[in-house]
């Protein structure tokens, strides 16, 4: 008799703990296109390193401080499993001076200091058109990332109201 009580409390905390982990992993989950995009952000700035500094261009600067600060945001986004927030600083931080980064970079494409920042490309109209599309595509993104902590941390995403559904159907 003793046993069978003994394994209905083990059940009972494996379903209290399943439970308390489904929560942590949703909480955790409302940051993941935040993850991948900062992965990605993390291996441009990375190929931006690496390209301007086998060409010996003092603008590595640019993408080696957004690789460092990219690391930080990998390492917030990591402990956010441990520590459920609503808000990620560093990210937003991130995120900011990527787009801050990438509208210096429209107009330096049309300047002189195209040849610092781009040394590894030639100077033709068409190239410079081709690199401000792709820097107009990462800012958006950039833009798109801000919006989505935004709305995390105003409690407003998608993902907080399945929370909340979640918690309230199992406390009934």
């Amino acid at each position: 008799m003793n046993g069978s009580r003994n394994k209905s409390i083990n059940q009972q905390q494996y379903e209290n703990d399943r439970k308390k982990m489904s929560l942590q992993n949703m909480y955790f989950n409302r940051f993941l296109l935040v993850r991948y995009v900062s992965a990605l952000f993390l291996f441009i700035n990375l190929y931006g390193c690496l390209l301007l500094g086998f060409s010996r261009s003092v603008g590595v600067i640019v993408p080696a401080i957004l690789l460092i600060l990219g690391f930080g945001v990998m390492w917030e986004q990591m402990k956010l499993f441990s520590t459920p927030k609503h808000t990620a600083i560093w990210t937003k931080y991130f995120y900011q001076l990527q787009l801050a980064i990438s509208i210096l970079m429209l107009v330096f494409t049309f300047t002189p200091l195209y040849s610092i920042f781009f040394t590894f490309l030639k100077d033709t109209f068409q190239l410079k058109i081709m690199v401000t599309i792709l820097t107009i595509f990462l800012a958006l993104i950039a833009l798109g990332m801000l919006y989505k902590l935004k709305k995390i941390e105003n409690l407003d995403d998608r993902q907080y109201q399945r929370i909340i559904a979640y918690q309230n159907a199992i406390k009934s």
